[in-house]
């Protein structure tokens, strides 16, 4: 993989639209992190991409090379070309701090910092208004007067770029090179002078950080020759996971261990190049279609408390922050409970604390929604059509695109924000995990998942543990054997009857554990939820079976004779599809005598800033900048405010000679003053100046008035004196 940098100066007024607006303030606003202008990856790609075509109309670029480095739809590989948001890098000339660097750093302080967004976001943009002519009359529309939010010329934004193909490179560099160089204009209103842009691609290298040293794991010995392995993920970039009906559903709060099977077989697939036989690869087809491994799911990781679905025992009391632990007893008869959903961690508490009620903390993963469009497969409209041919198009004589998938569409993605980290483990054979760490490893433990890998999401970080943190509980896995134990399901579990056949029925995992553990199991409580289990093959291009499933959060008391303990039954997945992830339980061993009164606790919310405390670091010099920023815009203010202060007390004091002036003079000292500070940069000889234009005035009235009205000014700021003599002006024309 080689990699580089995409400098994009802005020449003109940029507007990347995102179609958010602002309190009816603004109509269209620019896409912008936390006040800091971006352009959205996609964006970029798209409009390279139109560019190529052009270039391939024009016969400088061949087709298939364009389409070797930005894919084609419809294919089951995705394109070798990565491309990142582009973020701000350089201010105009001028500034104080010129470049911009360490933007996660800047990104964290910011969040961390009384800065409010549009604080931020009016240091670097501006407002413009538009409106649209009446072709009739030629008067402005009416309702038609729009804002549009533009970011600074001369600001320039950088995207990292990364480029996977190793045959052929130099020839795909070229190609993307050249579209690079014919990218002149993004945005809104290019056709208006805004979005003119230069860009510039550093030559491709290889990362220095390329190579990573995986070395030998820590995992943890499970017996039977398996040994489990945590690991994290650490989002980079926003990743997108389809919901339960898919991605018109919302996305998922946890990345399924089905996504994470799937990346490292596509790992495994291009580093041994197995192709479409990786079927037949004996060590593919234990790991990958077997349940060789099982890929844990991926769940939240918060201030070393992993949150999953709560139990659905955990009852919440009707508008309370209190709730009950019916695993430990019944109802309480004068309750009202209602059930309790989300992702949760419950904190016990600890001898060394005066707090004798448990904890349960519930968090909400952050997610965001980005809006993205395609555009009509006709390059003479520009934009996506709807479901009917717009006017315009019609006047044009552009004719109406019959097939839906070449009419273009509007889509939004909702997407888990980056930022996040998740914790899951892998468990299997020592070799084979090990395998996967290694593999990891070979790409600098850079995985890419989820949707639209090639821009602007899925960038996620994976980093081998040796620590394991509690699951959904606080407190490791009880070692000592318990007769009674309540399994509260983390993931999803798919049961099948005798004949194969999916069963969401306890019985089915009360089998299997009797036959696994060589006991008797008798399930005493069971509050159950179902769930439809699916996908989509990618060798295949179809969609998988939907089976029906227990899902996460079902909670079953079971009595085990002899007793078990529960670390045994978290050290195994159950049920079926286990390789994917279902069927990850978490154990709680219960005492016979607390099986009388349901456990009262308390419910509190987190955060993710109370995730790792970070060590503090030095400001970050942008925000050095926007505080100087700040301080020059009050004191702008002040001065401002002083002037037409001291221009009320001015006319009074000289009101004869005020009225001798006219509002010509007036005006023009106004105007010269203005020359004065836009040459002159030294706030204290702008008086001066101003004072020797005004005595070269040959009427000596006019002379000796208008020095007597300037006098105020000595020893005064240019803004003062400009705001002095705007007052007088304003003063001058309401006068009768």
């Amino acid at each position: 993989m080689k990699s580089g940098w995409l400098d994009i100066e802005l020449r003109s007024e940029l507007t990347t639209g995102t179609g958010d607006t602002l309190n009816g303030l603004v109509d269209i606003d620019i896409a912008h992190v936390h006040g800091l202008p971006v352009i959205p990856a996609k964006r970029l790609k798209g409009a390279l991409l139109e560019v190529g075509k052009e270039l391939v109309d024009w016969g400088l670029l061949k087709a298939r090379d364009l389409y070797a480095v930005f894919g084609k739809a419809g294919l089951d590989v995705s394109s070798p070309l990565q491309i990142h948001d582009a973020h701000l890098y350089q201010l105009p000339d001028g500034s104080s701090t010129q470049v911009v660097e360490h933007v996660p750093e800047l990104l964290r302080q910011l969040r961390e910092s009384e800065w409010q967004e549009q604080e931020v976001l009016e240091a670097f943009t501006d407002l413009h208004t538009r409106t649209a002519i009446d072709e009739q009359d030629g008067s402005a529309k009416e309702g038609n007067l729009r804002t549009v939010r533009a970011v600074n010329k001369g600001i320039v934004l950088r995207s990292y770029v990364e480029l996977d193909e190793e045959v052929n490179s130099e020839v795909l560099e070229n190609t993307l090179q050249m579209c690079v160089k014919g990218l002149r204009h993004l945005g809104l209103a290019s056709t208006r002078g805004s979005g003119e842009v230069r860009c510039k691609l550093t030559k491709f290298s290889y990362p220095k950080e390329e190579l990573v040293q995986s070395g030998t794991a820590v995992m943890k010995e499970l017996g039977d020759g398996r040994v489990e392995l945590p690991f994290h993920l650490e989002l980079e970039q926003p990743l997108v996971i389809a919901g339960r009906k898919g991605l018109a559903d919302r996305s998922e709060e946890w990345i399924p261990g089905s996504t994470l099977l799937g990346v490292f077989a596509e790992l495994y697939i291009r580093e041994y190049q197995c192709g479409q036989q990786a079927h037949e690869d004996e060590r593919f087809s234990r790991i990958f279609l077997r349940g060789g491994v099982s890929f844990g799911y991926a769940l939240p990781l918060v201030g070393g408390r992993v949150f999953a679905p709560s139990a659905a025992m955990w009852q919440q009391q009707k508008n309370a922050n209190d709730g009950f632990d019916l695993m430990r007893g019944s109802e309480p008869s004068d309750t009202v409970l209602r059930n309790l959903d989300g992702m949760v961690h419950m904190a016990l508490p600890t001898s060394h604390t005066e707090q004798t009620k448990p904890t349960l903390y519930k968090y909400k993963v952050r997610k965001q929604v980005r809006m993205h469009h395609a555009r009509a497969s006709n390059r003479a409209i520009g934009r996506a059509l709807g479901e009917k041919q717009p006017t315009d198009a019609q006047k044009q004589g552009v004719p109406l695109q019959q097939d839906s998938a070449n009419r273009g569409q509007l889509f939004q993605y909702e997407a888990i924000e980056a930022g996040q980290r998740f914790y899951g483990v892998l468990q299997g054979r020592r070799e084979d995990v090990q395998l996967l760490v290694d593999l990891a490893a070979k790409y600098r433990n850079r995985l890419r998942m989820g949707r639209s890998r090639t821009a602007e999401y899925g960038n996620v970080h994976f980093v081998p543990r040796h620590d394991f943190c509690p699951v959904l509980l606080s407190g490791e896995p009880a070692r000592e054997p318990s007769a009674f134990v309540a399994l509260s399901f983390v993931t999803p579990m798919l049961l099948l009857d005798e004949s194969g056949r999916p069963d969401p029925a306890p019985r089915w995992l009360q089998k299997q554990m009797t036959d696994k553990l060589r006991c008797d199991v008798q399930v005493k409580a069971a509050q159950l939820r179902y769930t439809t289990l699916s996908g989509y093959n990618a060798k295949w291009r179809l969609p998988k079976p939907q089976n029906a499933a227990l899902d996460a959060g079902t909670t079953l008391i079971v009595k085990l004779t002899p007793p078990i303990a529960a670390e045994k039954l978290e050290s195994m997945f159950w049920g079926w599809d286990t390789g994917e992830g279902n069927g990850q339980v978490r154990a709680i061993p219960l005492a016979e005598e607390q099986l009388q009164q349901a456990q009262s606790f308390t419910l509190s919310a987190v955060k993710l800033e109370e995730s790792q405390p970070v060590e503090k670091a030095s400001a970050h010099p942008l925000l050095i900048w926007l505080a100087k920023r700040r301080q020059d815009k009050l004191w702008v203010l002040e001065q401002q405010a002083a002037g037409v202060e001291c221009a009320e007390r001015t006319v009074s004091i000289f009101a004869d000679d005020f009225k001798s002036l006219g509002l010509t003079k007036i005006q023009q000292m106004r105007l010269w003053a203005e020359a004065i500070a836009s040459t002159d940069n030294d706030s204290q000889s702008s008086y001066e100046t101003l004072r020797k234009q005004v005595e070269e005035i040959k009427q000596s009235q006019t002379n000796q008035a208008c020095l007597k009205l300037i006098q105020p000014c000595e020893n005064k700021s240019s803004v003062f004196i400009q705001s002095y003599l705007r007052a007088l002006e304003l003063k001058a024309r309401g006068r009768k």
